[in-house]
């Protein structure tokens, strides 16, 4: 447990030294995980037959550590919002690419499980419209079942895992708060630039 706080903190610190902790990045890399997730649970659910819930939490655990990676102090707002709705939009979207799969086209029924690919994955999102997005709230309200809820609760959970990392962090790894910022904070609103 140690040792993977140890590490995890190592790595923030590199991207600090590297410079490497540009905001754009976190949320090019957030996005690219989100989607990259919902289309993967999509795929795995067709192939499967099943709802692999792993997935969506696991990508949730990733989402909070990049937040955390990226949080230039201990619980940044806006970090912890992005890796809240990174996370709801994967799951969503997967369930979303699922509903269509089985009841909006029917494809299930013409379409042989293991001919499903990432391509017919996007043609579901590219042919997507109000009408088909209000069916899925519509269907995804009435159907929601206590596994849905308890999904939903363990990626909020899960993407706030930056918590473990700073709860467990020894003396060496907490960031010290910065003096300085008090006073840059008041010069700002005061005008004052010396």
């Amino acid at each position: 447990m140690a040792e993977s706080v140890s590490i995890a903190f190592r790595i923030k610190n590199f991207l600090r030294e590297k410079e490497l902790m540009v905001h754009w990045q976190y949320l090019v890399l957030a996005a690219a995980l989100s989607f990259g997730s919902g289309f993967l649970w999509a795929y795995a659910g067709i192939r499967a037959d099943m709802e692999p819930m792993f997935i969506p939490v696991g990508t949730a655990l990733l989402q909070g550590f990049l937040a955390f990676l990226y949080m230039p102090k201990k619980g940044e707002p806006r970090y912890i919002f992005y890796a809240v709705v990174f996370s709801l939009i994967s799951y969503f979207l997967g369930k979303y690419l699922l509903y269509i799969h089985y009841y909006d086209w029917m494809i299930s029924a013409v379409v042989d499980k293991s001919k499903v690919n990432f391509g017919l994955l996007f043609f579901y999102l590219r042919t997507t419209d109000y009408d088909s997005f209000r069916a899925f709230l519509s269907f995804f309200k009435s159907n929601a079942s206590l596994l849905d809820w308890l999904a939903i609760t363990g990626i909020v959970a899960g993407s706030l895992d930056y918590l473990y990392f700073y709860r467990n962090a020894t003396d060496e790894h907490s960031s010290k708060p910065d003096k300085n910022e008090g006073r840059r904070i008041r010069r700002r609103f005061t005008g004052q630039h010396h």
